[in-house]
């Protein structure tokens, strides 16, 4: 595949993913294939993880799965592994991706989940949700920015710093689980 061939510059650091874009399911066997190709030439994925029912592109359990599977190669899953809102309880939101993933984190030291989405700050109890099933080891500090405004960043930063978690805890999820990523990217680069 000559997309590959990209991954060859050693500057070339990671990739993003983003299957309900482009419209292919992430396990399907030609995706599947594809996506242990490049596991194994970038030590970074992010990938977008559907979170709008009916867009089950890239269903987090899947996404878990591949990420255990290439453990050198770390694995961002963007918009809290695909938490959304319940279409049948609009009240209450989804958490059984985050369910699926957290019997991954328990044994993957290279699956994150960033914490940008919306929920974050519509529903009380998302992040102390988040933490208690993949722990404060697995998130990182994500936003959607410029995509959703200045004011998302801000409203994410409040959830996190109001946390009543250990200040330690807090900084893991503002940078230091993302510091760690950087630092493996650095050298990378640095080559």
């Amino acid at each position: 595949m000559k997309e590959l061939k990209y991954l060859e510059n050693p500057k070339f650091i990671g990739v993003k993913v983003h299957p309900d874009y482009h419209g292919y399911h992430v396990s399907s066997p030609y995706a599947w294939d594809f996506l242990h190709q490049v596991a194994e030439q970038t030590d970074l994925m992010l990938f977008h993880v559907s979170c709008m029912p009916g867009t089950g592109f890239a269903d987090a359990e899947d996404i878990a799965r591949f990420g255990s599977e290439h453990p050198d190669t770390n694995i961002i899953m963007a918009h809290m592994a695909g938490i959304f809102q319940n279409g049948v309880y609009p009240y209450f939101p989804n958490f059984q991706g985050l369910e699926k993933v957290s019997k991954y984190t328990s044994s993957c030291n290279n699956i994150y989940i960033d914490t940008a989405h919306q929920l974050m700050y519509v529903y009380p109890g998302v992040m102390e949700k988040m933490i208690e099933l993949v722990g404060v080891d697995h998130i990182v500090f994500g936003t959607d920015c410029p995509l959703q405004g200045g004011m998302q960043m801000k409203f994410a930063i409040e959830i996190i710093e109001n946390l009543e978690i250990p200040a330690e805890d807090k900084e893991k999820i503002f940078s230091y689980n993302a510091q760690k990523l950087i630092k493996k990217i650095k050298s990378l680069v640095s080559r």
